[in-house]
């Protein structure tokens, strides 16, 4: 798999975009933290984060996954698993 894709790069790349989305310093670690309730993401940012995240990643997440995810690990987690399989498909 390309390093530029493996979870620690796929956890940097989504801090750095919901971090700098949300005025957040850099560096501050938020893997742990929930995105709305500890971030204080609304709902216009989350549209905005998502959609920096899809063209960043070249890929489409998809509502139903999301609404299930809460911190900022989870959704990284939820890009490396599509990554992932986007990799090995035929």
């Amino acid at each position: 798999m390309n390093s530029g894709n493996d979870i620690a790069s796929v956890e940097s790349k989504v801090t750095k975009v919901i971090c700098s989305q949300l005025d957040i310093p850099h560096g501050t670690d938020i893997l742990r933290m929930d995105v709305k309730k500890d971030l204080g993401a609304n709902k216009e940012d989350m549209v905005a984060i998502i959609m920096l995240l899809e063209r960043l990643f070249d890929l489409r997440l998809l509502d139903d996954r999301l609404n299930h995810l809460s911190n900022v690990g989870d959704i990284a987690q939820l890009i490396h698993r599509e990554i992932s399989s986007e990799l090995i498909k035929p």
